[in-house]
């Protein structure tokens, strides 16, 4: 069922109607993140950062209802609340929202949580649309903006349950980007790092069940730290943040 856009109650006292529609810079950048499960009931964090003065927004979620049910969501950031939530039909989800008294930053956190039951054990998408619900973001003077929106992944994974598995150490997390990582497994493991926005920005082949790495010359911000073993590919996915 789609929604109409909210105007937040900045912009309806506005006097000058004609900046309602006038484009803002918003580096913002919104992510469902990535999760590996066999089976079983799954958090699927939508991560935000970069977000300045968020004012009002709507978008759509579009997941497969044959690999997934949708359950819920909770651990909305502070500050964000009465938010109308529509399921029109299986496989999609609505949202719209508008703050009543001041804008939200989001420099680097959660916005909500998406609970899923996992009916198959095999890979699925999590992703942003337009559709049923037109993606709009605004900021609290009712200027709009086009955040980045990156799409999640549900990977099927026959040996690991979780890709916050805790027999993985990473250590100091948050850090600035020299790491010591544990490895309990034997065999030879394929270590890659991954910004937020997807792109490969680290990758390496190792035996050892315990190595450092000097990420240290990264940007500051979060990193998605993916761990395979070659022998039985178990495939393991920790979130990395460097300060």
């Amino acid at each position: 069922m789609p929604m109409a856009s909210y105007t937040p109650p900045a912009a309806k006292s506005m006097e000058n109607s004609a900046q309602i529609n006038e484009n803002v810079d918003n580096a913002a950048i919104f992510a469902i993140e990535t999760v590996n499960t066999a089976s079983g009931k799954i958090i699927v964090p939508v991560h935000v950062s970069q977000l300045q003065n968020l004012g009002a927004l709507q978008y759509s979620i579009n997941y497969d209802p044959a690999s997934l049910q949708f359950d819920g969501i909770d651990n909305w950031y502070n500050g964000i609340e009465d938010v109308t939530i529509g399921t029109p039909v299986k496989g999609n989800i609505t949202f719209v929202w508008a703050a009543d008294n001041d804008g939200i930053t989001i420099e680097d956190g959660t916005l909500c949580n998406l609970h899923f039951t996992v009916l198959k054990s095999e890979t699925s998408s999590i992703s942003w649309s337009n559709e049923p619900t037109p993606a709009e973001f605004s900021d609290y003077n009712a200027s709009t903006f086009v955040p980045t929106l990156k799409d999640g992944t549900i990977e099927a994974s026959t040996g690991l349950k979780s890709s916050e598995n805790t027999t993985v150490g990473i250590y100091p997390n948050p850090g600035n980007g020299r790491i010591t990582i544990t490895l309990p497994e034997s065999g030879q493991k394929e270590i890659k790092v991954y910004s937020l926005l997807g792109s490969l920005v680290y990758s390496q082949l190792t035996d050892q069940t315990s190595l450092k790495l000097d990420l240290s010359n990264l940007n500051k911000g979060i990193y998605s730290l993916r761990i395979v073993n070659r022998d039985n590919q178990n495939t393991i996915t920790k979130k990395l943040i460097i300060k």
